[in-house]
C-alpha cells in the first residue's frame, strides 16, 4: 500500500477519535 493512503487513513482514525471523545464529553 502506498504510503500517502495509510497517512490518510490514520488522519481518518483520529478524526473519528477525537469526534467520539467529543460526543462523549457532550
Amino acid at each position: 500500500m502506498p504510503s500517502y493512503i495509510n497517512t490518510n487513513l490514520a488522519s481518518l482514525n483520529a478524526q473519528r477519535n477525537l469526534n467520539g471523545s467529543q460526543s462523549a464529553l457532550h
